[in-house]
């Protein structure tokens, strides 16, 4: 009785985990720019963007560049997903601007930000958009950045958004690397899934006695 019960509870704990570790799965494909041919990176939309492997995040071997000049306007690259209203995002990374100076390692000046940002969309239609509370402007080390949205009614797709925002006189390099997004479970469900654990391991010392 004590194998069998113990086997039970380990089942049901597993099927109980398993949808939570769905919601954790890293939904950007390519995250940190490894896969491509030249300057294009596999899976992701690019403008005024490239892949390049000057400043990698470790243990990357690539990253997405991106560069300010003077009225060159918004730059970097997206990748979307389907997902549905009321469905909660996440999106985190990191992001870095030189200060050696010179070809590829200017730093970011003039007013020049770089962020993460997630859109929602309906069809071809922008609803909304949510862009991480801190940006960065100037010179920087890797820092990690994110940013969390719930899809508004309509939502039927979201897009990642890796972004660099300029306006006149705004010049400078910017690098995105190791990028991460996921659903974000109601607190709820976590709750349930916990009390449930905390009863079957209950069960499990009693009936294992």
């Amino acid at each position: 009785m004590k194998k069998v019960m113990r086997s039970l509870v380990l089942i049901i704990i597993a099927l109980l985990i398993i949808p939570t570790a769905t919601c954790w799965a890293n939904l950007i494909q390519n995250p940190g720019f490894e896969l491509g041919t030249g300057a294009d990176a596999d899976n992701w939309n690019q403008w005024s963007a490239e892949r390049l492997d000057e400043f990698p995040y470790s243990p990357s071997s690539w990253s997405l560049h991106s560069w300010a000049w003077d009225g060159t306007g918004d730059a970097g690259a997206w990748q979307g997903i389907s997902v549905t209203s009321g469905t909660k995002l996440s999106f985190t990374g990191y992001i870095m601007s030189p200060s050696e100076g010179g070809y590829h390692k200017d730093p970011l000046a003039g007013g020049a930000e770089a962020f993460f940002e997630i859109e929602w969309w309906q069809g071809s239609t922008k609803l909304d958009s949510v862009k991480s509370a801190a940006s960065l402007m100037g010179a920087s080390d890797w820092t990690l950045y994110s940013v969390a949205g719930i899809a508004p009614e309509g939502t039927d797709s979201a897009r990642f958004i890796c972004k660099l925002q300029s306006a006149s006189g705004s010049s400078g390099d910017v690098y995105f690397d190791n990028l991460e997004a996921g659903i974000i479970p109601e607190p709820g469900s976590l709750i349930l899934i916990g009390s449930l654990a905390i009863g079957l391991f209950g069960l499990k010392n009693r009936f294992g006695k």
